[in-house]
């Protein structure tokens, strides 16, 4: 009974051995190069550099925040800061009648006093003169 592991192929055995275990297959990480991307594609659902991290498929955000600050110079943090404000300026620049709580809700920062706060705290003004100016 060579190449048989308890009456079926190794290869079979294998399978069922996974799928026993319940095993799960971890993300494969992403080139550093993707990480701006994977950001905008997901801001909605990230709201720390641990969760973007995670969505780069690192285990450990420290190790995620080291190589981004190597690739792009600054720590994801304020880049991700710097995307929210982006975002925040399309929608606004696209529809200067949105509601501050659908932007909130596009940005993943809350509802309306969230968003007035987050937006004030790094901008020196409130999402209402921004909508005014645009």
């Amino acid at each position: 009974m060579e190449g048989q592991i308890y009456g079926g192929t190794p290869a079979c055995m294998a399978g069922l051995h996974l799928k026993n275990l319940n095993l799960t297959i971890p993300i494969m990480k992403q080139p550093m190069e993707k990480a701006l991307q994977v950001a905008r594609d997901n801001l909605k659902e990230i709201r720390t550099v641990t969760e973007w991290a995670e969505r780069m498929g690192y285990d450990c955000s420290k190790h995620f925040l080291r190589k981004f600050k190597r690739y792009y110079g600054i720590p994801p943090k304020p880049k991700l800061v710097e995307l929210r404000i982006e975002k925040f300026h399309e929608i606004i620049k696209a529809n200067p009648q949105v509601s501050c709580f659908e932007i909130g809700f596009k940005l993943g920062v809350g509802d309306e006093k969230d968003l007035n706060r987050y937006i004030r705290k790094h901008t020196g003004k409130p999402p209402t003169e921004w909508k005014k100016g645009e």
